[in-house]
């Protein structure tokens, strides 16, 4: 699934610069994502339980990635988190139980407190 960088709203093109809390929850079949530039914040839990998920590109807008946002996305290998992330909430990636890596980019100033 590629999220848009603008949707129409009353006939006018807007940016998509959130994906809000637990917006994809338990969508067993999405396998990949890809997170547009625009896109700012990505919300508590948004991807949870996105089991067969096993790719995801956040676009270089993303500031901050919500508690929870991958949690039990138990197919994701690898993540990138790009240089623009300086928050990342808790639990965000608890019971990824494939999860190999996580290259974290250089502005990240704050990770929550980790689950096992």
């Amino acid at each position: 699934m590629v999220i848009p960088g603008t949707i129409l709203v009353g006939g006018v093109n807007l940016p998509v610069s959130c994906i809000g809390g637990y917006a994809f929850e338990y969508h067993t079949n999405l396998t990949n994502v890809t997170i547009p530039d625009t896109v700012i914040t990505i919300g508590d839990a948004a991807f949870q339980g996105c089991t067969g998920l096993t790719s995801v590109t956040i676009g270089s807008g993303v500031t901050s990635i919500g508690g929870g946002a991958f949690y039990w996305c138990t197919s994701l290998p690898n993540v990138r988190i790009p240089n623009s992330v300086t928050n990342i909430g808790s639990g965000t990636f608890t019971y990824c139980t494939s999860l190999i890596s996580v290259t974290l980019g250089t502005n990240v100033t704050s990770i929550g407190a980790m689950r096992s």
